[in-house]
């Protein structure tokens, strides 16, 4: 089985995915809380905040600016989810999963 494969077929268990819709189109992503240094009046403080990894090519559109609504945790449907704006989208790694920020949250 190809990696690609199994990051699909990580991603289609419910039990451990959100539903994401983006302009119509649907997939699903894992939401993380995620944590990151920022420079702070010469120090540097933690920001903390939301991540949602899909897979590359799931959904068009997916890049900074973009809105996606974002189901519960093991939805059907994004539906009744929150709506978030993306900040940076970032390939993790080889390029196969996209880290995208999320901003926002409004139900």
């Amino acid at each position: 089985m190809s990696l690609a494969a199994m990051v699909a077929d990580m991603l289609s268990i419910p039990e451990l995915t959100h539903p994401v819709t983006l302009g119509g189109a649907g997939t699903r992503g894992i939401v993380d809380e995620q944590g990151s240094m920022i420079p702070i009046a010469g120090t540097e403080g933690q920001r903390i905040g939301r991540t949602l990894y899909v897979q590359k090519d799931a959904v068009p559109g997916i890049a900074q600016g973009a809105t996606v609504v974002v189901g519960a945790l093991g939805a059907a449907s994004a539906a009744d989810g929150r709506t978030y704006l993306l900040g940076p989208v970032e390939p993790i790694d080889d390029g196969l999963l996209l880290a995208c920020q999320l901003g926002g949250g409004r139900p």
